[in-house]
């Protein structure tokens, strides 16, 4: 099996398909700089995963590689559950992915206290109203 090497991924030739094998692809087969190839699933090499056994980049790798994105399904929609979009992003650095994540978890455990802390009002309440006899 040959392979293809672009930037650092080697490619199996079965997955790679030239196009425009004719403006600077080398004698070896594999595309030059100035060409463009495709894996078989119509994905160009530079849409493709960084790692290829991972197969081609997905929704959430995109995803992930929003700021914008990761920090709202952080604190406005997911929490702690958007975590794993957090430590796949390349856009964050390791401390401010440990920033975060500790700021998310610290917020996660408030939000969970207030809501303990409100559910047992709602019982006492409901406790007086039936001690009172309105239920």
């Amino acid at each position: 099996m040959t392979v293809h090497e672009t930037s650092q991924v080697a490619w199996p030739r079965s997955a790679v398909l030239e196009v425009g094998e004719d403006t600077g692809s080398t004698h070896s087969g594999a595309p030059s700089r100035g060409s463009v190839a495709e894996t078989t699933d119509g994905c160009s090499i530079a849409e493709a995963s960084p790692k290829p056994w991972l197969g081609p980049r997905t929704l959430g790798d995109r995803v992930a590689d929003s700021r914008v994105a990761v920090v709202v399904l952080l604190f406005a929609v997911l929490g702690p559950f958007a975590l794993p979009w957090l430590w796949r992003s390349r856009k964050f650095s390791r401390p401010w992915k440990v920033a975060l994540t500790i700021l998310v978890l610290i917020l996660t455990v408030v939000i969970a206290w207030d809501l303990w802390r409100e559910v047992n009002r709602l019982r006492e309440s409901l406790r007086e109203l039936q001690e009172a006899g309105v239920f």
